[in-house]
């Protein structure tokens, strides 16, 4: 069932119909009775206390009540308090829509009239506000008494249930800005929101300019404005707080969410989407611990103390350890290009008349000639050389 909320709408003390949000229905009308004859002006009175107008309590009524507005002050200190029936959940339904139609002036003294052009789903309402009449200046005469209220009317009948839609989202309605027209302009009320989030900005013609009255003392007018309008939690009661003061209310309005509707039907699943682009090259990762060491390569293995691994054409070889005193020179004749050797006879150096130097050059060695050293530039391998001073000197023993 769809959630409803009643409105009462009155002119005066008179109850006009009811507006009811969710499935919109005009109930019913009342006639305003034909304009009495206009009394004798009174005299100017004394300067009244400016009214004022506060907001009282906001109570939740029970689902399916009507919403009423009631005055717990008085005329002049106006004190309302709310009351506005919780909507009943329903079925998943249709969303609502509310929509501002046409605004027509009436004739003056005709009855004011709100009917619906659209649907109980989808309302349209077309607002026919009378035109006020300008009454004749007067001489001033003594206030006349205040009337006794008139009875209010009836009620009109309940209109039919219209069928129960999918849940929708609950539609909103804020009051927007208040213009006054020019005299002997049409009333206008404006949309500036949407179908599901009304806003209705009313603009109400200036009546015609009567004759001027005996200056009275400057009163401070009352004031009411539409602040904030906020969707409160589902289930939470609807609240009207005023943020201004009691002669220049601000009214914001908490209007709570209705329930979540029930869960849809999966549906059917989608074509998978195209392959995405590869990604960039991860860094590089750290570099692994090192491996065990591996076995000896070849089949020669080192069997005694002082033996060297070397390789000859093909594979590793072994070469032998050599005699005490000898050095290991290269040998192409040799498998592995090694061979042990004496140790050259040189004359040792422990005299200056040992040595014959003659135009020495730079980058030139000592060199054994075979009777004196001598300076001389090298152009064979020192290692293969016997004149050479170098040499490289084993001790097995060692």
């Amino acid at each position: 069932m769809a959630t409803t909320t009643n409105y009462t709408v009155k002119l005066g003390t008179a109850t006009v119909g009811v507006v009811t949000s969710g499935v919109v229905t005009i109930v019913a009308s009342a006639n305003i009775g034909p304009v009495g004859p206009t009394g004798a002006t009174g005299a100017t009175g004394a300067t009244g206390t400016a009214a004022t107008v506060a907001v009282g309590t906001t109570t939740t009524g029970a689902a399916g009540t009507s919403a009423v507005v009631s005055n717990s002050g008085t005329s002049s200190a106006a004190v309302l308090d709310f009351a506005i029936p919780q909507g009943v959940v329903g079925a998943t339904g249709t969303a609502a829509t509310i929509a501002v139609g046409t605004t027509t002036t009436g004739a003056a003294g005709s009855s004011a009239v709100v009917t619906n052009s659209g649907t109980s789903s989808a309302a349209t309402f077309n607002f026919t506000v009378p035109q006020g009449v300008t009454g004749a200046t007067g001489a001033t005469g003594a206030t006349g008494a205040t009337g006794a209220t008139g009875s209010q009317g009836i009620q009109g009948i309940q209109g039919v249930t219209g069928n129960t839609g999918a849940t929708g989202t609950a539609a909103t309605i804020a009051a927007g800005t208040t213009t006054t027209g020019a005299a002997g302009s049409s009333a206008a009320v404006t949309n500036s929101g949407t179908s599901g989030a009304a806003i209705f900005d009313f603009t109400i013609p200036r009546g015609d300019t009567g004759a001027t009255g005996s200056t009275g003392a400057t009163g401070t007018a009352a004031t009411v404005t539409a602040g904030t309008t906020t969707t409160g939690g589902a289930g939470t009661s609807a609240a009207v707080t005023n943020s201004g003061t009691s002669s220049a209310a601000v009214f914001d309005f908490t209007v709570p969410t209705g329930a979540t509707g029930a869960t849809g039907a999966t549906g059917a699943q989608g074509i998978q989407g195209i392959q995405g682009v590869t990604g960039n090259t991860g860094a590089t990762g750290a570099t692994g611990a090192t491996g065990a060491i591996g076995p000896e390569g070849g089949t020669t293995t080192l069997t005694t103390k002082g033996d060297i691994l070397t390789r000859d054409g093909s594979a590793l070889a072994r070469q032998g350890v050599g005699t005490n005193g000898y050095f290991l020179k290269a040998d192409s004749a040799q498998t592995t290009g090694l061979v042990w050797a004496t140790i050259p006879s040189v004359s040792i150096l422990d005299d200056v008349g040992d040595v014959v130097i003659t135009s020495a050059s730079a980058n030139q060695v000592l060199q054994w000639n075979g009777t004196n050293w001598v300076n001389a530039t090298l152009t064979t391998d020192p290692m293969n050389n016997s004149k050479f001073s170098a040499i490289i000197l084993m001790d097995v023993g060692v």
